[in-house]
């Protein structure tokens, strides 16, 4: 929105991050559908992937196994979109995040907070 130009926002993606992960979802993500992807698809992407990590690591499709691994503390997955992703033993993430600036619509990346 135009009201918003010059603002100041706490992210964890956006897409001109220029990190392995996110380069290389950008592009996959661009050539499947033409464009590139709003900020709020990465969330479903990384729900997803949390999942195909799990899994990767279980080395499993069982359940419980899974389940163990997702809440082991050692769940991480090293080229998210996000960059490095790992999720506690609470299964929450510990994550970077972003402070980007609005400029005429697109977010542009200022810092990372850590």
């Amino acid at each position: 929105m135009p009201g918003a130009d010059g603002w100041y926002i706490n992210t964890l993606w956006y897409p001109d991050l220029q990190l392995p992960g996110s380069l290389k979802f950008v592009q996959d993500y661009k050539a499947m559908f033409g464009t590139i992807p709003q900020a709020t698809t990465v969330y479903y992407v990384m729900s997803l992937g949390a999942a195909i990590q799990a899994i990767k690591q279980a080395g499993t499709t069982d359940r419980e196994k899974i389940a163990q691994v997702a809440r082991s503390g050692q769940l991480y997955w090293e080229d998210s979109p996000m960059g490095p992703f790992r999720w506690g033993t609470d299964g929450l993430p510990s994550v970077t995040g972003f402070i980007a600036q609005v400029q005429q619509g697109a977010l542009v990346g200022v810092e990372e907070i850590k």
